[in-house]
C-alpha cells in the first residue's frame, strides 16, 4: 500500500501549484507519511425501509468505492484503504435498498452526506452500518500513525490537518503558520527530505484545497461556478485579467516560484516565511468571498458584500479586493435566485454608487466587457435615474471618435426604461453626439440609426419620425 501512498503524494506535489499555490522547490519529495487513509466497512445492514442492496461511496464528488449485495458473503469492506490529503473532505454515500430482499424488484435510494476533517497521517475507519447518526464518534474510528516527529513536522502536520475552508478557519491557524516558520527555519539536509511530505500536504490544505472538499453537494450546487471554480472560463472576467475562478483567486496569494536556473531553491523555512507573510491577504480575500458564499448557500441577497462595496472604491479590476467584489456583484444577474420583480442581487444604493463611479471613471462605450457589465446592472430595474443618465452620457462622450459603441450605450434611449428624462431628450442627445463632426465619418449616425429604423420596436413611430427629421443631414430619409 505504501507504493500507492507514494504515488499519490507525487501526484499531489505536481498538482499543488494548480490551485494558486506554487509547487516548485528544491526538494525531490521522495518521502511519504503525511497522507491520511480511509476505509469504509460493514456495508450490509438494515435501513428503516429495507436492507442495503448496493452502496456507492464518493469522496469530494469522485467515486472511490462500490459494493453489491451479491458479494455480501465475500465483501466486508466496501472500499479498501484509500489514501487522501488531510484537511476537510466531503463523503457522499448512496444506499440502494429493497423493501423485501426476496420479492421486491425495485430499488429505493437514500443519500447521506458528511463533512469530515482528516488529520495528517491519520487512519480512519468509517462504519457504514452506524452512519445514520449525527454523532461521528459512533461511526468513525481514528488512529494516528504519526510518531517520532520533529518540532517542525508537528507544526506542519497540524496545518495539514486543519480546517481551512473559511476566513475564520484560516485565521485560527495563523499562529501555527508563524510558529512553523520559526521551528522550520534551520531545517536542512536529511530532515528537510523527511519533512517535505508534511510540508507539501500543509501547502495543499492552505492554498490548494478545492470547493468540492469544503461544501456538501447541495450547497456546492447553490454556488455559481464563477465563485466555486479554481480555473476560469472565457468571458468570466475582463480580457487580460484573471484566469481563475474566485475560489482559485482567493488562495493565489503566494509569490511565483523562483527561476531555479538562476537562483538557489528556497528552503522550507523560507517558503514558510512566505506563507506567514501571505496569511493576511489570504484571510482578507476569503473574508470577502465568504460574504457571497454565506448568501448564496442560504439563497439570500449578498447584503454584506453590497455594504462592503459601498464603503470601498469604484474598481472594476477583478485582481484587486474591491474590484473582485464589485465584479461579483455586477455579475449577480447571471446567477440571481429570486422570484421577485427585481433580481435578488439588485440594490438601489449600489446602483447609485456604480453610476457615480462610472461617471468619473475611464469607461467608454468601446470598452465592451466592463461597460456592458456596468450598464447591465444600472438597467436591471428598468429605470434610468438622473445619476445613471449622467453616467451614460459621460461613458458615451469618452468613446474615441473612430470606435463603435456597445449596444447597451444606445439602449439608454429606448422606451423599455422609465425615466425622469423623457425619451425624446435621450434620443436627441444620443443622436446629436452620434452625428457630431467629432465622430468618424464611417461611424457617424451608427448608434441611433438602428433605434430610428422602421423595424425598430423600441421607439414609437411618431417619435422616430420626429428625431429622424431633426437628424436628416446625418441619417437620411427614413426607410
Amino acid at each position: 500500500m505504501r507504493w500507492f501512498v507514494y504515488l499519490l503524494l507525487l501526484v499531489a506535489i505536481a498538482a499543488c501549484g494548480s490551485g494558486g499555490a506554487s509547487s516548485r522547490t528544491g526538494w525531490d519529495g521522495r518521502t511519504s507519511g503525511a497522507a491520511a487513509r480511509i476505509s469504509f466497512i460493514n456495508p450490509w445492514f438494515h435501513l428503516p425501509n429495507g436492507n442495503t442492496d448496493n452502496i456507492v461511496v464518493r469522496l469530494d464528488g469522485h467515486d472511490v468505492g462500490y459494493c453489491s449485495r451479491r458479494d455480501r458473503d465475500k465483501v466486508k469492506v466496501c472500499t479498501e484503504t484509500h489514501a487522501i490529503d488531510p484537511g476537510w473532505h466531503v463523503v457522499s454515500i448512496i444506499f440502494d435498498y429493497r423493501s423485501d430482499e426476496t420479492l421486491s424488484l425495485t430499488q429505493d435510494h437514500y443519500q447521506a452526506e458528511d463533512r469530515l476533517l482528516v488529520g495528517a497521517d491519520e487512519e480512519i475507519v468509517y462504519d457504514l452500518s452506524q452512519s445514520n447518526t449525527d454523532d461521528q464518534t459512533k461511526y468513525i474510528t481514528r488512529t494516528s500513525g504519526a510518531s517520532g516527529l520533529s518540532s517542525c513536522e508537528k507544526h506542519l502536520h497540524a496545518i495539514a490537518g486543519a480546517a481551512t475552508c473559511t476566513a475564520a478557519e484560516v485565521q485560527a491557524i495563523a499562529s501555527r503558520v508563524r510558529d512553523a516558520a520559526k521551528k522550520c527555519d534551520d531545517v536542512d539536509g536529511e530532515e528537510a527530505a523527511r519533512t517535505y511530505a508534511a510540508f507539501t500536504q500543509a501547502k495543499t490544505t492552505l492554498f490548494g484545497i478545492t470547493a468540492e472538499r469544503c461544501f456538501v453537494p447541495k450547497d456546492l450546487k447553490r454556488l455559481p461556478l464563477l465563485i466555486s471554480a479554481t480555473h476560469a472560463r472565457d468571458r468570466w472576467w475582463p480580457s487580460g485579467t484573471l484566469k481563475t475562478g474566485s475560489w482559485g483567486w482567493a488562495r493565489d496569494v503566494l509569490p511565483p516560484p523562483p527561476d531555479l536556473r538562476r537562483v538557489k531553491p528556497l528552503t522550507i523555512g523560507q517558503e514558510l516565511a512566505q506563507w506567514r507573510d501571505a496569511m493576511p491577504k489570504l484571510v482578507e480575500r476569503l473574508t470577502m468571498l465568504d460574504d457571497f458564499i454565506v448568501a448564496y448557500t442560504n439563497q439570500r441577497k449578498p447584503q454584506a458584500a453590497i455594504d462592503a462595496a459601498l464603503r470601498g472604491p469604484f474598481d472594476l479590476d477583478p485582481s484587486t479586493l474591491a474590484g473582485h467584489r464589485l465584479n461579483l456583484l455586477l455579475r449577480g444577474r447571471q446567477f440571481a435566485r429570486s422570484g421577485d420583480d427585481l433580481p435578488a442581487y439588485y440594490d438601489e444604493r449600489l446602483a447609485d454608487f456604480i453610476a457615480r463611479g462610472a461617471a468619473t471613471s475611464k469607461l467608454h462605450c468601446a470598452i465592451r466587457e466592463e461597460t456592458e457589465l456596468v450598464l447591465g446592472y444600472l438597467y436591471a430595474d428598468k429605470r434610468i435615474t438622473q445619476n445613471e443618465w449622467a453616467a451614460v452620457q459621460a461613458i458615451v462622450q469618452r468613446t474615441p471618435a473612430d470606435e463603435r459603441i456597445t449596444s447597451l450605450c444606445g439602449f439608454s434611449a429606448i422606451d423599455t426604461y422609465e425615466s425622469h428624462i423623457p425619451q425624446l431628450d435621450r434620443l436627441r442627445w444620443l443622436g446629436t453626439w452620434d452625428c457630431g463632426k467629432a465622430r468618424h465619418p464611417r461611424l457617424r449616425g451608427e448608434a441611433v440609426r438602428l433605434l430610428l429604423s422602421g423595424r425598430s420596436t423600441w421607439v414609437a413611430p411618431d417619435l422616430r419620425k420626429k428625431v429622424r427629421e431633426e437628424l436628416m443631414a446625418c441619417l437620411g430619409p427614413g426607410e
